[in-house]
């Protein structure tokens, strides 16, 4: 199914509004503001033939908010499913993409959490996001690559990329390449398991994804 309701389609939705249930209620008017506050560059293409989307860009563009909409946006719709948010250490992982005032917590609306509220749909020991409709958003740190070993995902954001660093499985200082292989091993579950990626441009050893040609995607800063 499709994540983000499309412009075209959105004043077909408004028609029905009342006949949805109060949650699918606050759901699509989430999806609606996310689609009017949005730049194009920040929502990831409408069709079904994409696997990975980079944000790559400066500080204020909007990464993080829209990395979090995302995923966020992407439980929501998919009943019982579980995915990742990934970041260079535990404290970005829980104080940017989860806690963050652009973090998931931010953006969620309460009401779709297990239990109405951020405070029974989230569990910050193990950094796990629980949705009313069974689906689970757990986040992990890059610093640990075998904690993503074995995972069962169908969705994950990765925060951050050019900056993933740490100790490794092979006892090395640089294990961007470790945690990256060992996501995307754990990113199985589905028909069609998709990445989204937000980073600011960094030189990366050994990982070409990354580069310094990013003046086309910075922009003033919206929020």
């Amino acid at each position: 199914m499709a994540l983000q309701i499309s412009p075209e389609i959105a004043e077909g939705i408004r028609a029905n509004f009342d006949k949805l249930t109060p949650e699918d209620q606050v759901l699509v008017h989430w999806q609606l503001e996310y689609v009017d506050q949005a730049r194009p560059k920040q929502i990831p293409p409408e069709d079904e033939n994409w696997s990975l989307f980079l944000m790559l860009a400066g500080r204020g563009w909007g990464k993080s908010w829209a990395g979090a909409q995302w995923l966020g946006q992407y439980a929501a719709n998919n009943a019982n499913s579980i995915c990742a948010v990934v970041a260079a250490t535990h404290n970005d992982v829980r104080r940017t993409c989860i806690e963050g005032p652009s973090g998931l917590l931010s953006v969620i609306p309460p009401i779709l959490l297990e239990g109405g509220s951020r405070e029974t749909g989230y569990n910050r020991s193990n950094l796990e996001i629980t949705f009313a409709n069974g689906s689970k958003i757990v986040g992990l740190s890059a610093e640990k690559p075998d904690r993503i070993r074995g995972g069962n995902f169908s969705a994950a954001w990765c925060d951050e990329l050019a900056a993933w660093q740490g100790q490794t499985l092979t006892g090395t200082s640089n294990n961007m390449r470790e945690a990256w292989d060992m996501l995307m091993l754990a990113l199985r579950i589905g028909d069609s398991p998709r990445c989204v990626i937000t980073t600011t441009p960094l030189v990366a050893n050994g990982f070409g994804i990354c580069s310094h040609s990013t003046k086309s995607l910075n922009s003033p800063k919206l929020r």
